[in-house]
């Protein structure tokens, strides 16, 4: 299982990848997907505690219950 600064990287390059194709709004079942390819033992809790944290750190400029939208300036 990916420890906290290792989902946390994750998500970040996943966010990047998602930016570069043009696509600003990321669905969270489309992250946890990404997550369990990467990381099959994940738990859905670490994932919430990431974007919470991702959040309070003021990178998104949305986050709702189903999509989240990353600040460019955070890459």
């Amino acid at each position: 299982m990916l420890g906290p600064y290792e989902l946390l990287e994750k998500v970040m390059e996943y966010a990047k990848n998602q930016s570069d194709k043009g696509r600003s709004h990321i669905k969270k079942i489309d992250l946890w997907n990404y997550v369990i390819k990467v990381d099959p033992n994940a738990i859905r809790e670490n994932l919430n505690e990431v974007i919470n944290e991702v959040d309070a750190r003021g990178w998104l400029l949305e986050n709702n219950e189903t999509e989240m939208k990353f600040d460019p300036a955070s890459f």
